[in-house]
């Protein structure tokens, strides 16, 4: 054994959830640039249609909803700066 106490290392909520497939956020810079793990849906997809159930769903990072919040939480901060700025002027 490397370590006398090891650290556990728990994976994101999103790999838990057996029904994402999309890997993306949670690859490696090589496997980014060549989607080796696109692999098998690609072919897959050559074969047959493609059916919901293999898409899987987006990981929670990637949903419409938690990109709508962020950028909405953007926009009141960059609101708010702009409204301070134009008071001290």
């Amino acid at each position: 054994m490397c370590y006398a106490d090891p650290t556990e290392v728990k994976p994101p909520e999103d790999l838990q959830d057996l029904g994402v497939r999309f890997l993306q956020p949670f690859v490696n810079l090589l496997s980014k640039a060549t989607y080796w793990w696109m692999n098998t849906f690609i072919t897959d997809a050559h074969r047959r249609p493609i059916d919901l159930k293999v898409i899987g769903k987006l990981p929670i990072a990637m949903r419409a909803l938690t990109n709508y919040i962020k950028l909405r939480k953007a926009f009141e901060d960059q609101k708010l700066s702009k409204e301070t700025l134009i008071s001290v002027l």
